[in-house]
């Protein structure tokens, strides 16, 4: 007789399993705050709010924080979620929003938000993460850099008045190729693979900081920093 209560029991409870996850209340879906031009994502966010179809991966990129969300969560359900690929995660006290940081060595990762409503409905949505590689930025100048600062800034010094040429030296995966570069400083920006910079004692204060980025067709981002020192009078070699 227990073995049958319990049989009995079972079916049941996978019977109510299978009839939630058939349920209007369980049409949510699970979102990210990134929003990729990428070829291989699977919505973009200027389509309508449709049920995600879960068939697809969605993008972000290695070593970056992204936040997950869920649409159309029906009031009163609780909430659970769960990450595969990093314990490095967090949630909202309401319980509808994740926000994770994703490792750079990963290749991929999984997101499963289990929500529980008040007649006991329970619906199960998960998320396959595709991790795409970012890009490495990297600069080679003319004059070369002279040194580093705290051994990973690279920096050089020049006369007021000089020209340097910046080259960007970034790579990629064939998979996301580079598609924009961008150069910026306190007052200007550049937005081509190089540059040439005049050095200007009076506008930069004796001093210039460079930003370059690249950015990959996923949208993954990288970038270096370079400081040009400026000096007022030539410089005089012994």
């Amino acid at each position: 007789m227990k073995k049958e209560l319990l049989t009995l029991s079972l079916l049941f409870t996978l019977t109510a399993f299978m009839y939630a996850q058939t349920n209007t209340q369980c049409d949510f879906f699970i979102r990210s705050d990134f929003d990729s031009e990428c070829v291989l994502t699977a919505y973009k966010e200027k389509v309508p709010l449709l049920f995600h179809d879960e068939s697809e991966c969605m993008i972000a990129c290695a070593g970056s924080h992204v936040m997950y969300y869920a649409v159309n969560l029906p009031t009163g359900f609780t909430t659970e979620w769960t990450v595969i690929g990093t314990d490095n995660y967090t949630v909202n006290q309401q319980g509808t929003q994740i926000y994770v940081n994703w490792p750079e060595d990963l290749s991929a990762g999984h997101i499963t938000l289990t929500a529980t409503g008040p007649d006991n409905t329970i619906c199960i949505k998960e998320a396959c993460i595709e991790l795409i590689e970012k890009p490495v930025a990297g600069i080679i100048s003319n004059p070369p850099h002279i040194g580093y600062i705290d051994d990973d800034i690279q920096y050089i010094e020049v006369c007021d008045g000089q020209e340097i040429q910046f080259f960007s030296n970034s790579s990629s995966s064939a998979e996301a190729p580079i598609v924009g570069y961008r150069w910026t400083s306190d007052h200007e920006e550049w937005a081509t693979q190089n540059f040439t910079f005049i050095a200007d004692f009076d506008i930069y204060e004796g001093e210039a900081t460079i930003e370059h980025t690249v950015i990959n067709e996923c949208g993954c981002i990288d970038n270096i920093t370079y400081v040009i020192k400026i000096n007022k009078i030539p410089i005089l070699e012994v």
